[in-house]
């Protein structure tokens, strides 16, 4: 990424300080009775030669639910899903970045200003930083894949030439990082049927108390949200 690329304008400079525990806190506790509320590190013991290519297929599709986001998010006419997978990510990345814009944009803005490492290594760093408390579940997964979709929509403005490494990028860190959880957790069919079947982050009063507690005065809407 070039050095003259601008960062996202109107954003909150108090709002890159919060701790990003805080901001997944009520999506542990939230999420926790779905399929896909164990840590990451349950698993870790078992032989990952065993699951080698299981592991290569989540990180697969991990890709190609990012590409397919990527592709039709904030479009006027969004393509038809080529699968449930696209669909559920494609309904709660839109329900996550409406609801969560400033925490959005302050990561956008945390990518673009840091110039020590090259785009897959800063991409990892700010994902980390989602994942940091050892704790993985699929409200996190879904905030990494809307932070990721905006900032591929940055890139198709301000750094186009970059714009289609997002998805790849995606799909190796969850695949590597999180594929293991993934497929102990019941796969990707796991996230289709539960967000498919309870349409779980459109629970507005939740997400607006989250929002409350997580942002707080950060963001004007998350009072407006909670009431």
């Amino acid at each position: 990424m070039s050095n003259g690329s601008p960062a996202f304008s109107g954003i909150n400079s108090t709002a890159n300080n919060q701790r990003p525990n805080n901001l997944f806190l009520e999506i542990h506790n939230r999420w926790g009775n779905l399929s896909g509320n164990q840590g990451l590190n349950e698993s870790m013991n078992e032989d990952v030669g065993s699951t080698g290519s299981l592991l290569k297929k989540v990180e697969k599709q991990a890709e190609a639910i990012a590409v397919d986001v990527f592709d039709n998010y904030e479009v006027e006419q969004e393509q038809r899903c080529p699968d449930r997978f696209c669909k559920a990510m494609r309904q709660t990345v839109k329900e996550v970045s409406d609801r969560y814009e400033v925490a959005l944009r302050s990561k956008v803005d945390t990518f673009t200003n840091r110039r020590d490492c090259d785009m897959f290594q800063n991409f990892v760093k700010v994902a980390d930083e989602l994942f940091e408390d050892g704790v993985i579940n699929w409200g996190k997964v879904i905030f990494l894949y809307a932070f990721a979709s905006r900032l591929t929509a940055y890139l198709k403005k301000n750094n186009p030439e970059n714009k289609d490494k997002i998805g790849l990028y995606v799909g190796k860190y969850v695949g590597s990082k999180h594929g293991r959880w993934i497929l102990d957790n019941g796969g990707w069919d796991s996230f289709a049927d539960s967000f498919l079947r309870e349409n779980a982050v459109k629970d507005k009063t939740w997400m607006g108390i989250l929002l409350s507690k997580a942002l707080g005065a950060k963001d004007p809407s998350a009072n407006s949200m909670a009431n």
